[in-house]
């Protein structure tokens, strides 16, 4: 059972801090007289902030209050847990007096507040927590009560706190390990946190961003985290299969950033920099530089695709040494980006029932569709529900085939 609680702005008189009092009203329930919204419609999607929109009567008891002021949130719960929360971008009246919403999830803040530069190494959680801290801090400068409700806050930790790094073996190869020493991200101009986020992380590690209605620290906890790590929601048996859950299915493959070898460039865009002639780079039998070349090869990739080379922004502050020559440290850098290429991403679109269990983004679950020649376990990437019919959703799955075993 879905329900939707309203959460107006309430900033106390007098006080300069970002804490205040928090108040919360029912919304929507389908089993309460008078807390009814219509047409409520929740698109949820991997790392961007989601969609709600819905109608409100003249008849509902908050319909002036929601209509007057719009320093509002919606949060939307399933069973009692909390599932997403939002603010309202637009609002359309009908001849009637009736009011549709059309709000925006709470990590679009994190796109309006831009942080400063910065330069240093951390691990990924690390990161995470700084570049909330940074936005929380502009919150409190720009907004005294109101930065509560638009700041976020997290522990600091993520599930890629251990990171890969390549560095040389001493003959003339090089090595992969792990390590807790962090990775080194930087920025000479100011950007939104969001942007930071996306690209200092996501792009480089993957995984996923999930939110908690949680008034700790501040309103908003946010998690970074690894789906294929996480505790699964999904029993480990469920399966998307015709005539078993899945009343329509679809299936595209996405070739656009598809690439088998990378061409990287440096902070002015220029393409870095080898020796015309230069001894080839290798990583175990994963990755490669060729002899005399200036990309970088998946090794896997590469014969069964064959080479298709694109370029990409080095994530690196001091990719030459003092001579002018490509440090040791960007060569590791460099191997350990192509060794971590992926094959071809399919997309999954189905609609499949959820009363059994209830779907989630970054739920891990089996695919089988024998026309498609599919058989692999996906990764939730994007839910619609509609919470008047909870009955049904389309939910769409993303992954390489064989990805997670």
């Amino acid at each position: 059972m879905y329900t939707v609680q309203f959460l107006p702005y309430t900033p106390l008189s007098g006080t300069a801090g970002p804490y205040n009092t928090v108040y919360s009203y029912l919304l929507h329930h389908p089993l309460t007289e008078d807390r009814h919204i219509l047409e409520p419609d929740l698109q949820l999607r991997m790392n961007e902030s989601g969609s709600f929109t819905f109608t409100v009567t003249q008849k509902h008891p908050y319909y002036a209050r929601m209509l007057q002021n719009p320093l509002w949130d919606a949060a939307v719960y399933r069973n009692g847990k909390f599932l997403w929360a939002g603010h309202p971008l637009i609002q359309d009246i009908d001849i009637y007096g009736n009011v549709t919403f059309q709000c925006e999830g709470v990590l679009g803040y994190l796109a309006d507040n831009y942080i400063g530069t910065f330069s240093d190494r951390k691990t990924p959680g690390g990161w995470l927590y700084t570049f909330l801290a940074q936005a929380r801090y502009q919150q409190f400068l720009a907004g005294g009560n109101m930065a509560f409700h638009r700041s976020f806050w997290s522990d600091g930790s993520s599930d890629f706190d251990y990171t890969g790094t390549v560095e040389p073996d001493g003959s003339g190869g090089y090595v992969y390990s792990e390590n807790k020493n962090g990775v080194r991200r930087y920025s000479k101009a100011p950007m939104p946190a969001m942007n930071a986020i996306q690209t200092r992380l996501i792009d480089y590690f993957g995984g996923m961003l999930s939110v908690t209605l949680e008034g700790t620290e501040s309103k908003y906890r946010v998690d970074y985290t690894n789906p294929w790590k996480r505790p699964a929601s999904l029993p480990p048996d469920h399966v998307f299969q015709i005539g078993r859950n899945i009343t329509d299915a679809s299936v595209s493959v996405d070739y656009t950033d598809f690439c088998t070898a990378i061409a990287f460039t440096d902070s002015g865009g220029s393409a870095v920099r080898f020796p015309e002639q230069h001894d080839s780079y290798w990583l175990s039998d994963t990755a490669y530089c060729p002899k005399n070349q200036f990309y970088f090869v998946n090794t896997a990739l590469q014969r069964q695709h064959g080479l298709i080379v694109k370029e990409q922004a080095a994530e690196l502050e001091n990719i030459y040494d003092t001579s002018g020559a490509v440090t040791a440290e960007a060569v590791g850098t460099f191997l350990l980006a192509a060794s971590q290429l992926k094959a071809p991403q399919y997309r999954v679109q189905v609609t499949a029932v959820e009363t059994d269990a209830p779907f989630c983004i970054g739920d891990i679950a089996q695919v089988v569709l024998p026309a498609h020649g599919i058989r692999a376990r996906m990764v939730l990437s994007e839910l619609s529900i509609r919470l008047d019919d909870p009955t049904s959703c389309t939910a769409t799955l993303s992954g390489t085939v064989g990805e997670g075993g």
